[in-house]
Order: C-alpha cells, then structure tokens, then sequence
C-alpha cells in the first residue's frame, strides 16, 4: 500500500501536478509498483471535489505496462457527460471491460469513493460508505507487476487530466473488507476538531 496524505490545506490536482498551498507541484510518477491485484485483488480510497471544467475520461488514477499504450492497464477515470466514475482494465488488445458508479457525482460535492477488486474477479464501487455499481472481471495473469503508476493524467503523462481537490488517496495491494471500508469512510468524513489533528491516516 502507499498513502498520499495531506495535512490541513489539501493539495489540488491541475494539469497533471498536486498543487498545494505554496505553490509547490510534484508530478506524481512513483516508479516501479508491486501491485499484484491478479494473486492478490487491490483497492483504491480516495476522497475528493470536482472543480474546474466538466471533461470525459480525465484519469484520476492509471497503472500501466507502458508510457506508449494502454494496453494491459488498469486506470479510474470521470465520465463527466454522465456524472460518474469508472474503473477500466484494458486488455493487451487494449479493449476496456468497465464497471461504472450509478448516480449523479455532482461538481463542488465532496466525496468518499472506494473500489475493490478481489481474486474471485468480483469488482465494487463504494460511494460515501455505501454499496454502489459492482460487476465482475478475471485479469490475465501477465500484468502482475505495474512499472508506470499515474494520477491526475494518462499513461503517456500528458493528457487527460483531470479537475478534482483531493486530500487522501490510499492504494492497498489486497481487498478491502466491507469494515475496513465503512472505517475508512467515517474517518474521512469526520472533521477533526483542530487543526493539528486535521492529518487523517487510513492504512494498516
């Protein structure tokens, strides 16, 4: 698992680079991964604000073989005309199998998303603490290790980017139980009483 954490000024995703209060960006590109999700499923918790301009397939997240083709990716991705957000896992072909959350995800509406992705090929979205869309999928057995991780754009780096404040994006190399869910929800959904305790952490 890795943890993007923020302290009590949340940073913002434009154009590709997490902005934060002073102005600082980080290209967030971490280098080679050893997310397995085919042995050993994955999930994905983030909470997040739609700003900015209403765009299809910004990526919020994209795990790669490669910064040439899609091909045996996985990625989380805003469909804006329809108001949702997907989870796409394209094939060596490139052809993506997507399961998509159901309802309007609003703009300047914050909220708390999980996706599950268990070794029975089962698929969850959560949206605020509840069950949402779920579908199924069996991964090939060869991308079992992702060198390119991306957020806030595509696989090449350069496009796609997305429009969204976010301050907690946690990654876990296994699925989540439905309680570790609903904890990570009410924990996210709590405003600490002060600032110092405004650094909220979700991960074991």
């Amino acid at each position: 698992m890795f943890l993007l954490r923020a302290g009590q000024n949340s940073p913002t995703i434009q154009n590709g680079a997490l902005t934060f209060d002073r102005g600082l960006k980080q290209f967030a590109q971490f280098g080679p991964l050893t997310l397995n999700p085919y042995t050993r499923g994955f999930s994905v918790v983030f909470r997040y604000t739609w700003n900015g301009i209403v765009a299809n397939n910004e990526r919020i997240l994209q795990f790669t073989q490669s910064t040439s083709s899609p091909n045996n990716s996985l990625a989380i991705l805003r469909n804006g005309t329809g108001s949702s957000v997907s989870f796409s896992y394209y094939n060596n072909s490139g052809t993506p199998t997507t399961v998509t959350t159901t309802g309007t995800l609003s703009q300047s509406v914050t909220y708390v998303l999980t996706l599950v992705y268990s070794t029975s090929g089962a698929i969850q979205w959560w949206v605020n603490g509840a069950p949402n869309a779920s579908g199924s999928l069996v991964l090939s057995a060869d991308p079992t290790l992702f060198p390119y991780t991306f957020m806030g754009c595509d696989y090449t780096g350069a496009g796609s980017f997305t429009s969204m404040t976010s301050n907690t994006l946690a990654i876990y190399n296994r699925a989540l139980s439905n309680a570790e869910i609903l904890t990570a929800t009410q924990a996210l959904n709590t405003v600490p009483a002060t600032p110092q305790q405004k650094t909220l952490e979700i991960g074991d």
